[in-house]
């Protein structure tokens, strides 16, 4: 769902994508409180997911492949507006993680793809 925010937020912006350092900020109005953006379990961060660093202020037209183009990704940062690689991902399930693609659709990356890291 904060992935649907996002492309909302984009929408309004020119279709870019939000200032990486301020991407939760973008999406506060639409999701109306934070627990989306807390791993159920993860409880103890602040924040469960990060956006991909290279995707700040991005136009979402220019990304060749938005359906493979991972945007959200668990993370252990657990700060507002994380940023990172999604190298730097979590995998909290035994099949991986939960990833957001720039396109808005969520899927269970498994550790592979994208390196997930377990924790």
């Amino acid at each position: 769902m904060p992935a649907e925010r996002i492309r909302t937020c984009a929408a309004e912006y020119d279709e870019r994508l939000p200032l990486g350092e301020r991407w939760t900020t973008c999406v506060d109005p639409y999701i109306h409180g934070t627990s989306l953006l807390v791993c159920p379990t993860s409880t103890d961060l602040r924040r469960g997911c990060a956006m991909t660093c290279h995707l700040s202020s991005v136009p979402a037209r220019v990304i060749p492949r938005l359906h493979q183009t991972p945007m959200l990704f668990p993370s252990a940062f657990g700060a507002r507006s994380a940023l990172g690689h999604p190298g730097s991902a979590v995998a909290r399930y035994s099949g991986g993680g939960n990833v957001a693609y720039a396109d808005g659709h969520v899927a269970v990356a498994p550790s592979g793809p994208y390196h997930l890291v377990s924790v």
